[in-house]
């Protein structure tokens, strides 16, 4: 059952961040307060905690922190749809900062499954344009593994692309295999997950962060994009003892490392 609830948030503008960053920071703490009146979770200490611990950039606003904090589908609340959005820029005491508010659709979602969960890990948390990932899984309990990457770089929509199942070279899409034990992904011999920095960006280093859902049953995510509105709704369709969900912030760097 969802229910519609007002969110709102403000984020001061600085010199270290765009008008559109700080409005955008509004908006994730207007989606963060409209899921704890529901939820009656506090979202953004664990969020940036787990940026503290991956030592990613100091200042919040920035990289991987406000990735997490966007992907609010990690919660036991989920956004499935907004409406009514309101921005507006306010000038106060010689600060400015942007003032977001919203009504969303908020599901609450009962407690997952304690038993059934699975370790993951990347070869790497930082990559250089052209790198390979590799996606190592240690489930606990059978299940199928969908993985995803989620990038704000992707522009206002914020689109989550679907990692695996991908497409093959023979252009078929795979079919998601349940898995038992230790599993690198891409699986196949001709399989490769390129690291690729955005061409329409000024940035050196941008932040993205990879998604893993993990079910009981073979579950088809049949879009390679989804906004996080469709996603949360997709994710929101599965029963929480059925799933498990994930998630890795990495850094793509366009610039060679210099020893």
């Amino acid at each position: 059952m969802a229910e519609w609830v007002t969110g709102t948030g403000q984020y001061t503008i600085h010199s270290d961040i765009s008008e559109r960053d700080a409005c955008r920071n509004a908006e994730n703490q207007a989606k963060e307060d409209a899921i704890k009146k529901i939820t009656g979770e506090d979202l953004s200490t664990s969020n940036y905690q787990l940026c503290n611990d991956e030592n990613i950039d100091t200042d919040p606003s920035e990289g991987s922190c406000r990735l997490i904090s966007t992907l609010i589908s990690v919660t036991q609340g989920f956004i499935i749809s907004t409406r009514n959005k309101k921005e507006q820029i306010i000038g106060e005491n010689d600060l400015r900062y942007c003032y977001y508010s919203m009504e969303a659709n908020v599901v609450k979602r009962n407690n997952p499954d304690p038993s059934f969960d699975f370790d993951v890990s990347l070869n790497s948390l930082f990559f250089q344009d052209g790198d390979e990932m590799e996606i190592e899984i240690n489930p606990g309990s059978p299940m199928y593994v969908s993985l995803f990457v989620f990038s704000i770089e992707s522009g206002a929509d914020q689109l989550v692309s679907r990692l695996y199942p991908g497409l093959l070279p023979n252009g078929h899409v795979e079919e998601t295999q349940k898995i038992s034990k230790t599993t690198i992904f891409p699986r196949g011999k001709n399989m490769l997950y390129d690291v690729s920095f955005p061409a329409d960006t000024m940035k050196s280093k941008i932040s993205e962060v990879l998604y893993i859902v993990a079910t009981k049953n073979r579950v088809n995510f049949n879009l390679t994009r989804f906004s996080i509105d469709e996603f949360n709704t997709k994710i929101s369709e599965i029963p929480s003892n059925e799933i498990r969900l994930k998630h890795i912030p990495f850094h793509i760097i366009k610039q060679k490392i210099k020893d």
